[in-house]
């Protein structure tokens, strides 16, 4: 998932342009984390909001404990996930109004009921005047 937010269950994110920062007390690079929304709620998730936002990591990497506040400027910005819709397409239940052609009448050609006829006359039906 982009940066560990899963766009099925956040909608918002303060993303980071940054894949890795390396607090100074640490000779360690960290994964940066995204800030990700509870689903809809876009609460402290603006452009404003995320680039002045710090970045606060208490967690092990490579078996060393590293708990430290990264200063703003970690998030570059707010996006918006495209959301899928999270029930199954369903036919609308109201009927057309408008007449719907099959893909075999949109791609077949009209046939005649009747088949052309020429004006000349077989040498049989001619008239002798």
């Amino acid at each position: 998932y982009p940066g560990g937010c899963d766009p099925t269950k956040s909608a918002f994110a303060c993303y980071s342009m940054q894949k890795v920062y390396q607090p100074e007390q640490a000779n360690v690079e960290v994964k940066v984390q995204w800030v990700c929304s509870k689903e809809f709620d876009q609460t402290g998730i603006s452009q404003d909001a995320c680039s002045l936002r710090p970045w606060t990591f208490d967690g092990t990497v490579n078996h060393i404990h590293l708990n430290f506040t990264a200063p703003a400027g970690v998030y570059a910005g707010a996006c918006e996930f495209s959301v899928l819709p999270t029930t199954p397409y369903e036919e609308p239940s109201a009927v057309a109004t408008t007449s719907v052609q099959s893909a075999k009448d949109a791609t077949t050609p009209e046939q005649l009921p009747m088949a052309a006829t020429t004006s000349k006359k077989r040498p049989s039906e001619q008239s002798t005047k």
